[in-house]
C-alpha cells in the first residue's frame, strides 16, 4: 500500500480498536474475528469470523468532530470505485446500502492519538431488535462478485489517507447523505428532536429545521423511510 499506514492482519483479537494500541501509530490492524467488538454508545459489534471486515487505523493526531464523517466518506469512495452501488452515509458514522445498514465507524481518543475503527458486513447479521434493517457488502456489489477482502481493506485505507490530509468538505459528505431533506427524529442525551434534515455544517454537526442549535451527537431515524 502506498499510504502512511502499515497493515497488520491477524486471526483474532478482542477489539481492533483496543489491540491496535499495542502497535505504533500509523498502523492498521485488521482481524478476521473480534471477540468483543465495539460500537458507538457502548454497543457491541457482532464480529464472527467470515462475517465482516473489522479493522482499525491508529492515527498520530487527536480526534475531531469530522473524523467519523471523513472516514465514512473514505469508505464510500473506496467501495464505489470498486463497483458497489446504492451506498449512502447516515449521520454521523454509518454506511448504508439503500435503507439497510452494512457498516459503521467508531472514532476514539487515546491521549494525544486516536483510533478509527471500521466494521463492514460481509454477511447480513441476524440481530433481533436491530434499530435499522441490515444488509451486507455482497448485496451492494451485485451483480458483480464481491472483491477480494484485502483489496477492499487496502482501498479503504488509501482513501482514508487522502481524506485525513484534506480539509473536511461538508458538501461532499452531504452529496451521499441518507435522508437528506426528509423529516427525521434525533434522540440525544438532552432530549428528542424532530425536523427536516437540512445537512451538516463544516464541523460535521447536524442541522435540523426549526432549531437554531446544531447537534454533534445522537441517534438519527427516519420513521417514513425505514
Amino acid at each position: 500500500m502506498r499510504t502512511p499506514f502499515s497493515l497488520v492482519h491477524i486471526a483474532e483479537c478482542a477489539s481492533t480498536n483496543i489491540s491496535v494500541l499495542e502497535y505504533p501509530t500509523q498502523t492498521v490492524l485488521w482481524a478476521d474475528c473480534q471477540t468483543h467488538g465495539k460500537g458507538r454508545r457502548g454497543h457491541s459489534w457482532e464480529s464472527p469470523k467470515g462475517s465482516g471486515l473489522y479493522f482499525s487505523l491508529y492515527l498520530n493526531q487527536k480526534a475531531n468532530t469530522t473524523l467519523p464523517l471523513s472516514s465514512a466518506l473514505a469508505v464510500w469512495n473506496a467501495l464505489t470505485k470498486l463497483g458497489a452501488g446504492n451506498l449512502f452515509l447516515k449521520w454521523p458514522n454509518d454506511i448504508f446500502f439503500k435503507n439497510q445498514k452494512i457498516g459503521g465507524i467508531l472514532a476514539e481518543q487515546y491521549q494525544e492519538n486516536c483510533v478509527v475503527g471500521i466494521g463492514l458486513n460481509l454477511k447480513t447479521p441476524n440481530i433481533v431488535g436491530a434499530p435499522y434493517p441490515l444488509s451486507d457488502l455482497t448485496q451492494a456489489f451485485l451483480p458483480q462478485t464481491l472483491p477480494n477482502h484485502q483489496q477492499m481493506v487496502e482501498s479503504i485505507v488509501q482513501e482514508c489517507a487522502l481524506q485525513f490530509q484534506q480539509t473536511f468538505c461538508a458538501q461532499k459528505w452531504q452529496s451521499h447523505a441518507l435522508w437528506l431533506n426528509q423529516i427525521v427524529q434525533l434522540r440525544t442525551e438532552n432530549g428528542n428532536f424532530e425536523g427536516t434534515f437540512l445537512g451538516i455544517n463544516d464541523d460535521g454537526a447536524l442541522l435540523l429545521s426549526g432549531f437554531s442549535e446544531v447537534f454533534y451527537s445522537g441517534s438519527l431515524r427516519c420513521p417514513s423511510c425505514v
